[in-house]
């Protein structure tokens, strides 16, 4: 059976909100970053743009994650 849990979410801006969503789909552990809009009746729905991944690669994404953080860091003045 398939199953998901909602393990975070934040803003993206006043009318968007990203969830990070971990599932399991087709027996694969999967998580799921993806962006929501609330649509006319107020209920929130996964809009196209997001990213899903194998459980695998959280490793790598981190690494990336990290990666974005010290590029940032390096560009802005002390």
């Amino acid at each position: 059976m398939d199953q998901e849990k909602v393990v975070a979410e934040f803003a993206k801006n006043a009318r968007e909100r990203v969830r990070a969503i971990l599932r399991t789909w087709n027996g694969r552990e999967l998580f799921d970053l993806r962006v929501y809009y609330q649509d006319p009746a107020g209920e929130w729905r996964p809009g196209p743009k997001g990213l899903c991944l194998q459980v695998s690669a959280l490793a790598d994404l981190k690494a990336a994650v990290c990666a974005l953080e010290q590029a940032i860091s390096e560009e802005r003045p002390s």
